[in-house]
């Protein structure tokens, strides 16, 4: 078993979250730490990513913290937002910049029975080249784009909760197919071509990922939501 990171925390109250908060598209860990001082507990709302490297929310809280946090969409925006209760008889709710769409564990024991039983974990498809060919129409692990000329030809219905990544560097070409309930991320470097009469039916309004370095090409298609 390979350790990916390793933090130490003190105070660390058992039952943390695993949602995206910083709108990456990367799972992070939320937590609670408790802090005693003198007659006083306090504890602080914290979060790392998967690198173990501390993310910006720090949010001290006035009270001793009920242990159990939970990640959603409270008020429906398509971002979560993080709650915890506390022993005050306060309940807070602080927003993040992370898709609703990517929370893993999002409550204390948190998969559908309660028994707090993790999941069977479907891995990405890596691709690095060539024409992607699917077993069905129906898409139901992430595909990442890791090579400069991936092609996409056969019309895909996008699973709840899957998506494309297009990482650095890497080039997808949807060539002709029509892609629904669509979620595409593309990171700095990667680029996307929509080309022969391509339809992109996006899952919302939020489910194409631009950022600052990446680059979209549409020559012949259509992207809608």
């Amino acid at each position: 078993m390979k350790k990916i990171s390793a933090v130490n925390v003190d105070g660390l109250n058992p039952c943390p979250v695993l949602a995206d908060i910083d709108g990456d598209d990367e799972i992070d860990i939320v937590y609670i730490r408790s802090i005693k001082s003198g007659n006083s507990i306090y504890a602080y709302l914290k979060a790392v990513n998967n690198k173990g490297e501390t993310l910006g929310l720090n949010h001290k809280i006035r009270s001793y913290a009920n242990d159990a946090l939970l990640a959603t969409d409270v008020d429906g925006d398509g971002y979560t937002e993080i709650a915890v209760c506390t022993y005050a008889g306060n309940m807070i709710v602080l927003k993040t910049n992370g898709s609703a769409e990517n929370i893993e564990w999002g409550y204390s024991r948190g998969n559908p029975q309660n028994t707090g039983e993790y999941g069977q974990i479907v891995y990405p498809e890596v691709l690095s080249t060539g024409i992607f060919s699917a077993s069905t129409s129906i898409l139901e692990r992430d595909l990442y784009v890791v090579g400069d000329n991936v092609t996409i030809t056969d019309s895909l219905e996008f699973a709840p909760h899957h998506k494309i990544v297009v990482w650095g560097n890497g080039v997808l070409n949807i060539d002709g197919a029509i892609l629904n309930n669509a979620r595409i991320v593309v990171k700095p470097g990667g680029r996307v071509n929509v080309t022969n009469g391509a339809i992109i039916n996006l899952r919302d309004a939020k489910s194409f990922v631009l950022p600052k370095g990446a680059r979209l090409r549409v020559t012949n298609g259509k992207i809608l939501n």
